[in-house]
């Protein structure tokens, strides 16, 4: 599950422009998994990582909660608590992984 974070709006439809950006992770996260042999399947969630995972959580049983953040001090997610929070909302154990910043790609026409 992959929360569409306004944040990632740049246009006057932030809803619009937060989903397609968070489609965009999703589907470049699904493949790398893939990639390294696991069967994964994904959705794009609410703003909020705790009410998306708590409606994913609802329409799905899991083994487990992976949350990927970006490294200490540049992760919003760590500053609010998110993997502590989930921790203590759901009885499925929650792993915290910590992924680099994806380095920017080359300019359109380079």
């Amino acid at each position: 599950m992959v929360p569409a974070t306004r944040g990632d709006a740049q246009s006057d439809d932030p809803d619009g422009d937060a989903r397609t950006a968070a489609g965009q992770r999703l589907e470049s996260a699904a493949r790398a998994l893939h990639a390294m042999g696991l069967d994964v399947s994904g959705e794009i969630g609410d703003a909020s990582p705790v009410v998306a995972s708590a409606d994913a959580l609802r329409r799905r049983c899991c083994d487990e909660i992976l949350v990927a953040t970006l490294p200490p001090g540049s992760s919003r997610w760590l500053t609010m608590g998110i993997p502590q929070r989930l921790s203590r909302l759901f009885s499925v154990p929650v792993h915290h992984v910590v992924v680099a910043p994806a380095a920017p790609g080359p300019a359109a026409g380079d």
